[in-house]
Protein backbone atom coordinates (compact mmCIF):
# COMPACT_ATOMS: atom_id res chain seq x y z
CA UNK A 1 0.00 0.00 0.00
CA UNK A 2 2.87 2.54 0.50
CA UNK A 3 3.25 2.58 -3.28
CA UNK A 4 -0.17 4.23 -3.76
CA UNK A 5 0.58 7.58 -1.98
CA UNK A 6 3.87 7.93 -3.84
CA UNK A 7 2.16 7.17 -7.15
CA UNK A 8 -0.54 9.71 -6.30
CA UNK A 9 2.05 12.41 -5.43
CA UNK A 10 3.96 11.67 -8.62
CA UNK A 11 0.74 11.91 -10.66
CA UNK A 12 -0.13 15.24 -9.05
CA UNK A 13 3.37 16.58 -9.68
CA UNK A 14 3.16 15.55 -13.35
CA UNK A 15 -0.28 17.19 -13.72
CA UNK A 16 0.98 20.43 -12.11
CA UNK A 17 4.11 20.44 -14.29
CA UNK A 18 2.04 19.79 -17.44
CA UNK A 19 -0.33 22.63 -16.46
CA UNK A 20 2.56 25.06 -15.99
CA UNK A 21 4.09 24.06 -19.34
CA UNK A 22 0.69 24.41 -21.05
CA UNK A 23 0.21 27.86 -19.50
CA UNK A 24 3.58 29.08 -20.78
CA UNK A 25 2.97 27.57 -24.21
CA UNK A 26 -0.39 29.36 -24.49
CA UNK A 27 1.17 32.58 -23.19
CA UNK A 28 4.02 32.33 -25.72
CA UNK A 29 1.57 31.90 -28.61
CA UNK A 30 -0.52 34.83 -27.36
CA UNK A 31 2.54 37.06 -26.93
CA UNK A 32 3.85 36.17 -30.37
CA UNK A 33 0.51 37.09 -31.95
CA UNK A 34 0.29 40.33 -29.99
CA UNK A 35 3.81 41.52 -30.65
CA UNK A 36 5.03 39.90 -33.82
CA UNK A 37 2.07 38.96 -35.96
CA UNK A 38 -0.02 42.11 -35.70
CA UNK A 39 0.49 45.69 -36.72
CA UNK A 40 -0.09 46.82 -33.14
CA UNK A 41 3.61 47.10 -32.37
CA UNK A 42 4.39 48.90 -35.62
CA UNK A 43 1.48 51.30 -35.27
CA UNK A 44 2.22 52.06 -31.63
CA UNK A 45 5.94 52.60 -32.17
CA UNK A 46 5.29 54.75 -35.24
CA UNK A 47 2.89 56.95 -33.27
CA UNK A 48 5.34 57.26 -30.39
CA UNK A 49 8.29 58.10 -32.62
CA UNK A 50 6.26 60.76 -34.45
CA UNK A 51 5.83 62.63 -31.16
CA UNK A 52 8.51 65.36 -30.80
CA UNK A 53 8.60 65.00 -27.00
CA UNK A 54 9.25 61.26 -27.31
CA UNK A 55 11.93 61.89 -29.94
CA UNK A 56 13.69 64.37 -27.66
CA UNK A 57 13.50 62.07 -24.66
CA UNK A 58 14.76 59.12 -26.73
CA UNK A 59 17.65 61.17 -28.14
CA UNK A 60 18.64 62.31 -24.66
CA UNK A 61 18.40 58.77 -23.30
CA UNK A 62 20.47 57.28 -26.14
CA UNK A 63 23.19 59.91 -25.91
CA UNK A 64 23.33 59.57 -22.11
CA UNK A 65 23.48 55.79 -22.43
CA UNK A 66 26.25 56.04 -25.02
CA UNK A 67 28.36 58.33 -22.85
CA UNK A 68 27.86 56.11 -19.80
CA UNK A 69 28.91 52.97 -21.66
CA UNK A 70 31.66 54.26 -23.95
CA UNK A 71 34.48 56.68 -23.32
CA UNK A 72 33.83 58.48 -26.60
CA UNK A 73 36.69 60.93 -26.26
CA UNK A 74 39.22 58.15 -25.62
CA UNK A 75 37.91 56.10 -28.55
CA UNK A 76 38.14 59.08 -30.91
CA UNK A 77 41.68 59.95 -29.76
CA UNK A 78 42.66 56.34 -30.33
CA UNK A 79 41.07 56.20 -33.79
CA UNK A 80 42.07 59.66 -35.13
CA UNK A 81 45.82 60.10 -35.36
CA UNK A 82 46.37 63.82 -35.85
CA UNK A 83 49.47 63.74 -38.04
CA UNK A 84 48.62 61.54 -41.02
CA UNK A 85 48.24 64.44 -43.45
CA UNK A 86 44.59 63.53 -43.99
CA UNK A 87 41.39 65.48 -43.58
CA UNK A 88 38.58 63.82 -41.67
CA UNK A 89 34.96 64.44 -42.68
CA UNK A 90 32.14 63.43 -40.34
CA UNK A 91 28.62 63.04 -41.64
CA UNK A 92 26.68 61.98 -38.53
CA UNK A 93 22.94 61.39 -38.67
CA UNK A 94 21.74 64.45 -36.80
CA UNK A 95 18.26 65.53 -35.84
CA UNK A 96 17.59 68.43 -38.23
CA UNK A 97 15.61 70.32 -35.61
CA UNK A 98 18.16 70.17 -32.77
CA UNK A 99 21.59 71.66 -32.20
CA UNK A 100 24.38 69.10 -32.09
CA UNK A 101 27.29 68.81 -29.68
CA UNK A 102 29.19 66.58 -32.09
CA UNK A 103 31.76 69.25 -33.07
CA UNK A 104 32.43 70.10 -29.43
CA UNK A 105 32.89 66.44 -28.51
CA UNK A 106 35.38 65.98 -31.34
CA UNK A 107 37.19 69.21 -30.39
CA UNK A 108 37.82 67.85 -26.88
CA UNK A 109 38.98 64.56 -28.34
CA UNK A 110 41.70 65.63 -30.75
CA UNK A 111 44.42 68.23 -31.09
CA UNK A 112 43.37 68.86 -34.70
CA UNK A 113 41.15 71.80 -35.52
CA UNK A 114 37.49 70.78 -35.78
CA UNK A 115 35.19 72.84 -38.00
CA UNK A 116 31.49 72.83 -38.64
CA UNK A 117 31.47 73.19 -42.41
CA UNK A 118 30.50 76.57 -43.82
CA UNK A 119 29.81 77.46 -47.45
CA UNK A 120 32.93 77.40 -49.59
CA UNK A 121 35.22 75.97 -46.93
CA UNK A 122 38.35 74.42 -48.45
CA UNK A 123 39.49 71.09 -47.11
CA UNK A 124 42.99 70.89 -45.57
CA UNK A 125 45.08 68.06 -44.12
CA UNK A 126 45.06 67.33 -40.39
CA UNK A 127 41.70 69.03 -39.86
CA UNK A 128 38.29 67.62 -38.98
CA UNK A 129 35.10 68.73 -40.72
CA UNK A 130 31.57 68.10 -39.44
CA UNK A 131 28.48 68.59 -41.59
CA UNK A 132 25.94 71.04 -40.12
CA UNK A 133 22.50 69.74 -39.20
CA UNK A 134 19.80 69.56 -41.89
CA UNK A 135 22.35 69.78 -44.71
CA UNK A 136 23.73 67.71 -47.53
CA UNK A 137 27.36 68.10 -48.50
CA UNK A 138 29.46 67.51 -51.57
CA UNK A 139 33.09 68.19 -52.47
CA UNK A 140 34.32 69.82 -55.65
CA UNK A 141 37.86 71.03 -56.41
CA UNK A 142 38.83 70.64 -52.75
CA UNK A 143 35.92 72.77 -51.56
CA UNK A 144 33.17 71.49 -49.28
CA UNK A 145 29.78 72.56 -50.54
CA UNK A 146 26.77 72.44 -48.24
CA UNK A 147 23.14 72.80 -49.18
CA UNK A 148 20.15 72.75 -46.90
CA UNK A 149 17.99 69.67 -47.38
CA UNK A 150 15.12 70.50 -49.67
CA UNK A 151 12.51 68.17 -48.22
CA UNK A 152 12.01 65.94 -45.24
CA UNK A 153 12.39 62.32 -46.30
CA UNK A 154 12.13 59.15 -44.32
CA UNK A 155 15.60 58.17 -45.56
CA UNK A 156 18.36 60.73 -46.00
CA UNK A 157 21.17 60.00 -48.42
CA UNK A 158 23.72 62.38 -46.90
CA UNK A 159 26.56 59.87 -46.89
CA UNK A 160 25.73 58.56 -50.38
CA UNK A 161 25.64 62.08 -51.82
CA UNK A 162 28.99 62.99 -50.26
CA UNK A 163 30.71 59.75 -51.29
CA UNK A 164 29.47 60.08 -54.89
CA UNK A 165 30.90 63.60 -55.08
CA UNK A 166 34.17 62.42 -53.51
CA UNK A 167 34.40 59.59 -56.07
CA UNK A 168 33.81 62.10 -58.88
CA UNK A 169 36.42 64.44 -57.32
CA UNK A 170 39.04 61.69 -57.16
CA UNK A 171 38.16 60.25 -60.57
Amino acid sequence: MPEQPRLRRTSIAIIVLASVIAFFAVFAVWAKRQVLETNTWTETSTELLANKDVQGALNTFLVDALFKEVNVEHQIKKALPDNLGMAYVFLPHLDPSRESAFREILSRSTSMQVFEVERGMRIAPDNVYVIPRNCEMTISKGELIINERKAQRSVHLTVDIFLRSLAAELG
